[in-house]
C-alpha cells in the first residue's frame, strides 16, 4: 500500500497494493491451516500429537505417559500473557516434545500432570484437548 499513497497518480500502483494483499492473504490462510488443524490428546496411557504443516504434511508424534521425564511450560512475555498462549515442553530419555502457541498452557500442564500421576497409580483417566497451533 505504500506506492499508492506516495504515488497515488499511477495506476499500476493500485495493481502492485492489491497483489501484495493478495500476497499476504494466502500466506495467512497457509499458516492459519496449519494452527487449526495440528492438535494433541492426552489419555491414560498416551501423549498424542499431530502437527499440521501447510495444506499435505502432517506429522504425528506418539508418546508414551511411562516415558515422560519431566514437563514444564512458558509464557512468553506480555502477547503470552495478554492471549494466554505459551508452549510446554515434555522431556523424555530420547529427547524433548515441544507443543507450541499452546492455549492456556497452564491448565493443559495441570491435566498432563494430572494424567502422569493416575498412570503411575494405575488409575483410569481420560483428558482430550484440541490445540489450536501452528
Amino acid at each position: 500500500s505504500i506506492p499508492v499513497l506516495l504515488w497515488p497518480e499511477n495506476p499500476n500502483n493500485l495493481w502492485v497494493a492489491l497483489g501484495g494483499l493478495a500476497l499476504g492473504l494466502i500466506l495467512f490462510f497457509y499458516q492459519w491451516v496449519g494452527w487449526y488443524f495440528s492438535l494433541f490428546i492426552v489419555t491414560n496411557q498416551r501423549l498424542r500429537q499431530i502437527t499440521q504443516k501447510g495444506f499435505f504434511n502432517r506429522s504425528v508424534i506418539d508418546l508414551g505417559l511411562s516415558k515422560i521425564q519431566n514437563i514444564s511450560y512458558n509464557i512468553p512475555g506480555l502477547s503470552g500473557a495478554m492471549f494466554r498462549f505459551g508452549t510446554l515442553v515434555v522431556q523424555t530419555y530420547v529427547g524433548d516434545l515441544y507443543l507450541d502457541k499452546i492455549e492456556h498452557p497452564q491448565k493443559i500442564y495441570d491435566q498432563i500432570t494430572d494424567a502422569i500421576k493416575q498412570y503411575a497409580k494405575g488409575g483410569e483417566m481420560v483428558t482430550t484437548h484440541e490445540k489450536d497451533v501452528e
